[in-house]
């Protein structure tokens, strides 16, 4: 457990590890995987409605597991929405086919 202030321009945190349950000040932060790393998964969530706030972090991994934890940092970066990063995939694969359909019909 860490007790420190959130910066007032945080918008996100993210930091390198195993899925652990986090909560700042009690109340649970949800995470999302958004990379991975040689023995690592990279976890971030949105931290903006505890911006500026003091209170304690603290990262616990679920009952009978271990969890590594390592390199937490607070962004400026928003994070994306799940539904606008599956509509830009979308988009993209759209794209990548009809490429494929152009290049296929010449």
């Amino acid at each position: 457990m860490q007790t420190g202030q959130i910066p007032a321009w945080a918008q996100s945190i993210t930091y390198r590890g195993g899925a652990l349950q986090v909560t700042f000040s009690g109340q649970a932060l949800t995470f999302n995987a958004v990379g991975s790393g040689s023995g690592y998964t990279i976890w971030q969530a949105n931290i903006s409605s505890y911006a500026g706030e003091t209170g304690q972090l603290e990262f616990s991994a679920p009952w009978q597991t271990s969890g590594l934890l390592d390199n937490i940092q607070f962004s400026a970066n928003a994070v994306p929405e799940p539904t606008t990063v599956s509509l830009s995939a979308l988009g993209l694969a759209l794209l990548a086919l009809r490429q494929w359909k152009k290049a296929k019909a010449a």
